[in-house]
């Protein structure tokens, strides 16, 4: 008798200035439904001296990738939001699961789910793409990288309560995190999903479908999108209708 199918897991990456704590609600929603899921953090956010960059943030992911699809074998999902697009498309290169398969090997990343995030073409950094449109918010304090005005263009959908906790958990980051370039589209070798929010202050709607339309000009897989009517963090105004957003990208890669 055939083995049941064991469902990938899902590996949460939060934006610049965000700790895993952001993301506990989306976290536990996924698990309600079935799902192994775990966050990362990225070392850029919080370090101190602010020494940290691209490089550390990728290094950091691939080690968790390793041990899941190297020495356990499983299937993995790659969720990002905001900055943490472009540590999963860093970290991703030698591990999808197509790949990996003509190898002969177990495991790999089945999907990335990009959640209102940032992504960049191979060899540029996001500073390099921002040029003269990088955020009001975004505020440089020699290699310090602080975020201002956190309800405006985080957070405007939340209640008083959650407010105050998103904004309690914000740290800074390091200007190595946006100076470093890419060095790998995953969209051209792995299915990629992306989350638009329609009410998002931070990365607005026009850049959100550019960023898609960028990935749809060289992907071999359709680009699976879906919707929501949330601010820059779905994760904290809308975690149970994420999570299905998610769930939908994940049965349509399996088909299921």
């Amino acid at each position: 008798m055939s083995q049941p199918k064991q469902s990938p897991t899902l590996l949460l990456a939060p934006g610049s200035w965000h700790t895993p704590a952001s993301l506990i609600y989306l976290q536990t929603a996924l698990q309600k439904a079935g799902y192994p899921a775990q966050t990362i953090a990225h070392p850029t956010n919080g370090a101190d001296p602010p020494t940290k960059t691209l490089t550390d943030d990728t290094t950091n992911l691939r080690h968790t990738l390793s041990h899941l699809i190297e020495k356990e074998g499983k299937d993995v999902v790659l969720i990002a939001h905001s900055y943490g697009g472009l540590v999963i498309s860093n970290a991703a290169e030698g591990f999808g699961k197509k790949d990996r398969g003509k190898q002969g090997l177990q495991g790999g990343i089945v999907l990335m789910v990009y959640m209102t995030a940032f992504l960049v073409p191979k060899g540029k950094s996001l500073f390099e793409v921002l040029g003269e449109y990088r955020p009001a918010n975004m505020v440089l304090e020699g290699s310090y990288c602080h975020a201002t005005s956190a309800k405006e263009s985080f957070y405007h959908d939340l209640s008083p309560e959650m407010l105050a906790e998103a904004e309690a958990q914000l740290t800074h980051t390091c200007i190595g995190a946006y100076t470093e370039s890419v060095n790998y589209e995953p969209w051209r070798d792995i299915p990629c999903a992306y989350i638009f929010c329609e009410e998002d202050r931070a990365l607005g709607v026009p850049v959100q479908e550019m960023l898609v339309e960028m990935m749809r000009g060289s992907a071999p897989f359709p680009v699976l999108t879906g919707t929501l009517r949330a601010s820059h963090s779905p994760f904290y105004s809308m975690p149970v209708e994420t999570a299905e957003v998610i769930r939908y990208f994940v049965r349509e890669v399996e088909g299921v």
